[in-house]
């Protein structure tokens, strides 16, 4: 009887000694492998709750711009203002980083906030800020917004994807999508009374992609009449049914000064009717667009003379013919963009490109001067300079009427599949032809070929 007695507490023993030992084992096991189990379950719950996922990102974000707020409020302190709890004072994004202020007491200037603004550069590591007035607000008191921009903001458009289909709103000749900022918003151009615009842009830096999207755009307005001149005018024959064509330097010649002659038509039709500028269009009385892509070039041509006298400077007929257009057409519903690498002087006479700066694009490739790129007047406000080579179709954006100095920019992409599809979908809002009156087409020619 004992021995059965040893025998049974031998096996329970030997039993718990088991299923302890087993339980260790699965317990130190379930400890290593914890981790991985947590962060499957996490992805999971994020699939299953993807809101819950946006919710952590969205409360780190304004974690973030409120330890933003709190950075830029000790820097107005040590301006000398002191922000009060009751004044509308936020972080509105952190990249770039954007401030709106309502100040309730007086002393807090827009030339006050830009002394203190300079000098905490380096406090956000930003490499240039802006400072605007904003109206008053439901109080009546007058805003500004404060915007750093930072390092990171390049970054940031520099690894950004932005195709053409991505801009999902429908252009009108007041706000005519182009491409996105850093913060996702969408980054106009406008047609709305304007002269026209200038791209610049080296090669391989983006500007014939945002020159393909902006044509594709403009062919989706009603009652626009397109004419594109390029020597490079296979880049647009998808658009042949669409828009006009030309890439002969005499043919160019002729349409602008055509245009020219049309404005003067404009000009008897608005005093008939009383009217201090066209703002109606019709299939009879379209806007007209006019883009001459590579002036540099077309502005340095020449022609052989078929009399064999002095050859006949083609590119300063053009040149001239393009600042009386310039310098008078907007008000007749007509609008002219140069595009080509440089804006120099010695290719773009000075009155005209401060008459073309309504619209202004500039792209670099990294070692462009700024007053090349984009003129005289915005280079301080947009030094090309800050974009490095490798960020292409990243620029500056400046679009009179949206914005008061020019902001960094992604420009949209427009592949060849896509660009055919919108030319085949507009091809019917082509206006009547117009019949320039051609002059007899001559061979070209370009100083040092």
């Amino acid at each position: 009887m004992e021995w059965v007695e040893d025998h049974l507490r031998l096996s329970v023993l030997l039993l718990f000694s088991i299923v302890g030992g087993v339980s260790l084992l699965f317990g130190l096991y379930a400890v290593a492998i914890a981790p991985l189990w947590l962060s499957l379950g996490i992805i999971y719950y994020s699939v299953r709750h993807p809101e819950s996922e946006v919710s952590i990102q969205q409360d780190e974000r304004d974690r973030h711009r409120k330890r933003l707020k709190e950075q830029f409020s000790e820097c107005l302190r040590e301006g000398g203002i002191e922000p009060q709890d009751e004044e509308q004072f936020d972080c509105l994004n952190d990249n770039p980083i954007r401030f709106v202020y309502h100040p309730m007491r007086y002393g807090s200037t827009k030339e006050r906030l830009e002394r203190i603004v300079e000098a905490s550069l380096p406090a956000f590591k930003a490499v240039r800020a802006d400072v605007e007035r904003l109206p008053p607000n439901e109080e009546g008191f007058f805003g500004y917004e404060v915007v750093f921009y930072t390092e990171t903001e390049i970054a940031t458009l520099t690894a950004m994807s932005v195709l053409f289909d991505d801009l999902r709103e429908e252009p009108t000749r007041e706000r005519i999508p182009i491409g996105l900022y850093a913060t996702g918003e969408t980054a106009y151009m406008t047609l709305d009374g304007v002269v026209g615009g200038m791209i610049a842009g080296q090669s391989r830096s983006g500007k014939s992609a945002a020159t393909s999207s902006f044509i594709a755009m403009l062919s989706r307005l009603e009652n626009e009449r397109l004419i594109v001149c390029s020597n490079k005018i296979m880049d647009f024959r998808a658009y042949e049914d669409r828009a006009e064509l030309h890439d002969d330097p005499v043919d160019v010649l002729n349409v602008v000064n055509s245009l020219n002659d049309e404005a003067e038509r404009r000009k008897a039709y608005c005093l008939e009717h009383g009217l201090k500028k066209i703002e109606q269009f019709s299939d009879d009385l379209p806007h007209i667009t006019l883009i001459i892509d590579e002036y540099a070039i077309l502005r340095t041509s020449v022609v052989e003379d078929p009399d064999g006298k002095k050859p006949r400077k083609v590119g300063d007929e053009v040149d001239r013919a393009v600042f009386r257009a310039a310098s008078r057409n907007a008000a007749y519903g007509m609008s002219i963009f140069l595009i080509t690498q440089r804006f120099m002087s010695g290719l773009v006479d000075t009155t005209t490109r401060s008459l073309l700066t309504s619209n202004l694009l500039g792209f670099s490739s990294g070692d462009a001067r700024s007053d090349e790129m984009l003129f005289d007047t915005r280079a301080d406000e947009a030094p090309s300079c800050e974009i490095p080579i490798s960020s292409k179709g990243v620029g500056y954006i400046f679009c009179e009427g949206h914005m008061e100095k020019p902001r960094l920019f992604k420009a949209a992409y427009i592949d060849e599949r896509t660009e055919k599809r919108i030319a085949e979908e507009t091809r019917h809002l082509r206006p009547k032809d117009t019949d320039y009156g051609k002059e007899e087409r001559l061979p070209i020619q370009t100083r040092g070929g």
